[in-house]
């Protein structure tokens, strides 16, 4: 369909609703008028004028036509879509008149937006800004649906402006909008242009963040040219951050989505892959990339774009010292130069009216050999006709065999499956009654273990031996904590981090001495940890704790005693642990607690067995750091 289709079908709707109310004229009759200018819309814009005007105007009684300024609004769809931006300007402030001497609310938006919509399409943005932000003071009252395109135009001209702050709360209440009236469309564009700004303030992970939710969106409704869109937005982002292999990954994507639908978005990310093969400098690569674009971009007449890729290819000949065709590029760039200064649009037009000339002689002349050829075409038609008719009967006939064949084995291949599901079902349930009934033993004998540690520490008078079996009670609550946790939750392959790591420091505070004030301070961002991991992790905090504990405040004091636990996370899956506390530090602490101690060999050997890098560090007290992945 001709992309003028488009504006077409919303005037003609336009006028076919209005004219639904009260029935002054029937609505076949606006039909088969609506069908004739569709006819011509392709290739005769005066046929086309005409008949939208009729419907408009003549076929509509004065009265009404006069009574309701959507008529005028949407003839200057008609005329912005075709580039009469002058006359759709009228036709748009007629509509304003109209609609401000009726006090339609609704019809004064509609006219703004079309309005700042035609300043687009002329360049001049604060004209552009002024009458959406008209048009948004309307609309926030009466039509908050259509307010949603006031924001996000408002949005991305304050981006430009650098006002980047105002331009991300645009946005933003566009996205809320959209995600509410369900305008997918509108909401990929809200989310690649929130991501663009983003990008111009530096924020690397909120701006991949929206254009990676802008692709999801464009995937799920399958359009090829929004995909290709936020593809090379992705590939501008890492572009502008100097992350060159990444940005060449996603041009690749885009030109290639590109191609399937919108051949500008196809050459713009050629272009800018073959330029960023030129800074790795992989010249015949770049010189391949940019000939391939070059191709494309002659296809729509983006002059533009091939005068940078002369520039491009020229730097590469240079570089590959291939003179005789760099200055060729040379000479390319400098003729495209002059033709753009030289009244393009004039050579463009009249290139236009000679292809015009030439498809009409060609049409003539296909008419002349199809009226020859009519004859001898009905008897070629009853021929084809009566093999076609046996063909399809046969061809018929195979596909239903080989319909009921499938069904058959689809049958028997169902039946299979569902008893091999069913026993596969069976063994699971076996399966979850085992794991339950090791982990209700488990938990059962952990707490026979503390029982006995308990009863060794009420009965030995030993102080040593008393911290030893108080240690071993920490550890042994640590992982009977842990098991608790994954029973209550059902899981036996994760345990949450926020609830655990909690539980291991109310363990702490419960034990402290009524003497002993120290407050715990716990940040612990949620994440899913393996059990293989949660268990040495929280051993480790749990003697991190123990030794801060025994060693970080001898003395008693009357500044708060504290020890702070933070668990982050970063996007690429690594977490990093923080044990703080604001006790004597390194310095004061004894030195069988740091070099050579059982509690330091334990962190360490616990580090090492997730993978982790530990460090011990003198900051007002005592900091260990532990950075680990998620194995």
């Amino acid at each position: 369909m001709h992309k003028n289709h488009w504006f077409f079908f919303s005037f003609w709707f336009s006028v076919s609703t209005m004219v639904a109310q009260p029935a002054i004229i029937s609505f076949d009759e606006i039909k088969a008028l609506g069908k004739q200018a569709e006819k011509y819309l392709d290739h005769d814009l005066d046929s086309t004028r005409y008949y939208l005007e009729l419907i408009a105007t003549q076929h509509l009684p004065q009265k009404l036509f006069n009574e309701s300024p959507y008529n005028w609004d949407a003839l200057g769809l008609f005329y912005s879509s075709i580039g009469e931006v002058e006359a759709a300007q009228n036709l748009y402030q007629t509509a304003l008149s109209e609609a401000t001497e009726s006090g339609d609310s609704i019809a004064i938006g509609l006219a703004l937006s079309g309005q700042g919509d035609c300043y687009i399409t002329m360049g001049n943005r604060t004209k552009v800004l002024e009458k959406h932000i008209e048009a948004l003071a309307v609309n926030e009252r009466v039509n908050e649906e259509k307010s949603a395109r006031n924001l996000n135009v408002i949005g991305v001209i304050h981006g430009k402006q650098g006002k980047n702050k105002e331009a991300i709360e645009l946005l933003q209440k566009a996205i809320r909008l959209n995600q509410k009236y369900n305008h997918l469309r509108r909401l990929i564009n809200n989310y690649y242009n929130l991501s663009v700004i983003y990008s111009q303030v530096d924020s690397l992970d909120q701006a991949l963040s929206y254009a990676r939710k802008g692709i999801q969106q464009s995937r799920i409704s399958e359009n090829s040219d929004l995909i290709s869109g936020g593809e090379h937005i992705l590939g501008d982002i890492y572009a502008e951050h100097g992350e060159v292999d990444k940005a060449i990954k996603h041009y690749r994507r885009s030109a290639t989505n590109s191609s399937k639908g919108s051949y500008i978005d196809a050459v713009t990310a050629g272009y800018e892959w073959a330029r960023l093969l030129r800074l790795k400098e992989e010249f015949g690569a770049s010189k391949d990339r940019a000939l391939q674009t070059l191709e494309q971009a002659k296809k729509i007449n983006l002059y533009f774009v091939q005068m940078k890729i002369h520039k491009l290819l020229a730097e590469n000949y240079f570089d590959l010292q291939a003179s005789r065709e760099a200055y060729l590029h040379l000479a390319a760039h400098s003729n495209l130069m002059d033709s753009l200064r030289n009244d393009r649009n004039q050579k463009q037009l009249l290139l236009l009216q000679e292809e015009f000339d030439a498809t009409q002689r060609k049409q003539e002349i296909i008419l002349l050999k199809q009226a020859n050829e009519l004859e001898q075409t009905k008897t070629e038609k009853a021929m084809f006709v009566r093999n076609f008719t046996i063909a399809f009967s046969l061809l018929l006939a195979i596909y239903l065999y080989f319909l009921y064949h499938r069904y058959r084995e689809n049958q028997r291949n169902f039946q299979l499956v569902t008893k091999q599901k069913q026993k596969i079902e069976e063994q699971a349930y076996e399966k979850g009654l085992l794991l339950q009934e090791i982990q209700h033993r488990t938990k059962n004998n952990l707490v026979i273990i503390q029982s006995l540690l308990n009863t060794k520490y009420r009965n030995t008078n030993n102080l040593a031996a008393k911290n030893l079996i108080e240690e071993s009670r920490h550890q042994v609550e640590a992982i009977s904590i842990l098991h608790e946790q994954l029973s209550n939750n059902n899981q036996y392959r994760q345990v949450g981090s926020k609830n655990y790591i909690q539980s291991l420091v109310h363990g702490f505070q419960r034990a402290l001495p009524s003497d002993q004030r120290i407050t715990f301070n716990c940040e612990i961002e949620e994440i899913e940890l393996p059990v293989d991991l949660a268990i040495p992790l929280g051993l480790i905090i749990n003697e991190a704790i123990t030794n801060a504990l025994k060693y970080a405040f001898p003395k008693l004091t009357t500044k708060e005693n504290r020890i702070t636990i933070q668990l982050s996370q970063d996007c690429s899956g690594k977490c990093e642990l923080l044990i703080e506390d604001n006790g004597i530090g390194i310095a004061e602490a004894k030195p069988s607690t740091l070099n050579g101690g059982t509690g330091l060999r334990l962190l360490r050997g616990l580090a090492r067995q997730i993978k982790g890098q530990m460090q011990m560090i003198n900051q007002n007290g005592m900091l260990i750091k532990l950075q680990f992945p998620i194995l």
